[in-house]
Order: C-alpha cells, then structure tokens, then sequence
C-alpha cells in the first residue's frame, strides 16, 4: 500500500529529512486572506490573488509551491495510507480542515491517521527533536469516516463562518484533536460583533502598550507567548498591525 506524508510547512520537512517517506507540503496560510470557493478551481483563483496583493508572490510562483502540492494530494491513490502532521494551533488546523476536505471528497478508500505533537504546548514540532517526532508519529490517532466528515464540515463552516457547526463538531471531534475547543473560541472571537477589533487586535494593543520597546520584533515574541493558540507568524502579525494603522 502506498503511503504519504502531508506536512504542515517546509521546517517540518528539513526536520524530517532522514525518515525516507513520500512527502507533501501544505504550503498555505488558510487562515487569512480570501478563501471561499466551492471548487480548489475558485480557491486557488482567490488565493492567487491574496498572495499577490499581499505578499507579492507572483501567479506562477504559487502555483509552483502551493498548488503544486495540493495536486499531488488530490492525485493520492485508491487504498493509500495518509499520515498528515499538523499541530493545534489554528493556523495549523484551518490547513488540517482543508487538507481532510479534499481527501474526504475524493470519495476513494484513503486511510487517514493524524500525527500532533507529543508536547502540549503551541511551538509544535518545531520544540521537537527526531526522537519525539519519531514518537508522535508512533502516537498517531486514525480518523475514521465520522471523523473525516466532521473535520471536512469544519472548513466549509470556516468557509461561510458558521459558528454553530463549528462549535458542534469540535465537541464531536474533542477526542481526536487536542484543544480543538479553544481554538474554534479563539477563531471566533477574530469577529467581535460589538467592539472595533477582535482578540488578535487587542492582544497586540495591549502588548503594544506595556513594552517599554514596542518594536515589531518585541510585539511579535510577545504576541507568540501570549496568543500561540493562533499560530500566527511574523507576516500574520505584521499584516494585522498594518490593518490596525488604517
């Protein structure tokens, strides 16, 4: 049977450079910016463009990197093994989502196991030596069709914003995905309905306020301590501070 491992970036792939194993890379930051669309046709129109705009990668340079891989995952085989490494936080698991959506809806007999980090803490794999990534592969968790179904639910209610699926199917799924709870709280307090800004924006204001040096790269470490749940890089925050300046 064949086998493939779905990364969730590009240092998990150079940490995991000695385990000779078939390897994808989600190249995506789903979790910001433009993603609606019915078909990956419409996604990757629109995600495209929010590359571009935003981070000025080219068309072609996205296709390469990005679309490039997640062809490979719509090429997975009929009776293959997929392991798919991806960490807590939400930047990570809006990925996860999508990820589980486009396997599910291949419709073919596809084995699906999730490999999390063995520590319980927001760095990820990237805390991790070989030994413990060896040893969270060997924890890995089978998701069975329910599961599939209910993950591949969260991102089309990710999609439309959906906060009663998604509150409904993390208690569901509570078993298989660490802090999944807090992280879909976490996702929806990003939209307050009374108030200016969300949970990210605020975080960063009071951060902001309380360094003596707010630079960017202090607000970033402290944001990273603070709010990890997100998962957000430096192109995260610093595109959040630019909104925030407006």
């Amino acid at each position: 049977m064949k086998e493939y491992h779905i990364l969730n970036g590009d240092s998990l792939k150079e940490q995991l450079q000695d385990l000779a194993v078939e390897k994808i890379v989600l190249r995506e930051c789903l979790v910001e910016g433009n993603s609606q669309g019915d078909s990956l046709e419409e996604i990757f129109a629109n995600r495209t463009l929010f590359f571009e705009k935003e981070y000025e990668v080219s068309p072609a340079e996205y296709q390469q990197k990005s679309i490039g891989e997640i062809s490979k995952i719509t090429a997975i085989e009929n009776g293959a093994t997929v392991y798919l490494w991806f960490e807590n936080d939400l930047f990570c698991q809006v990925n996860f989502w999508f990820s589980i959506h486009v396997l599910f809806h291949l419709r073919k007999d596809i084995s699906l196991f999730l490999v999390s980090p063995i520590k319980d803490t927001w760095m990820g794999f990237g805390a991790l030596n070989y030994d413990e990534l060896l040893q969270s592969f060997e924890n890995k968790k089978e998701l069975t069709k329910v599961d599939q179904e209910s993950i591949a639910e969260l991102w089309s209610a990710f999609q439309k914003s959906d906060w009663n699926i998604l509150r409904t199917n993390a208690k569901k799924l509570s078993s298989k995905i660490d802090q999944i709870g807090k992280v879909i709280e976490a996702h929806i307090e990003r939209f307050p309905i009374d108030k200016k800004y969300g949970r990210p924006e605020e975080s960063i204001q009071k951060i902001m306020t309380s360094l003596d040096n707010p630079s960017f790269s202090n607000v970033f470490r402290t944001f990273s301590q603070t709010e990890g749940i997100y998962g957000f890089g430096d192109l995260q925050v610093k595109r959040i501070m630019k909104e925030m300046e407006n």
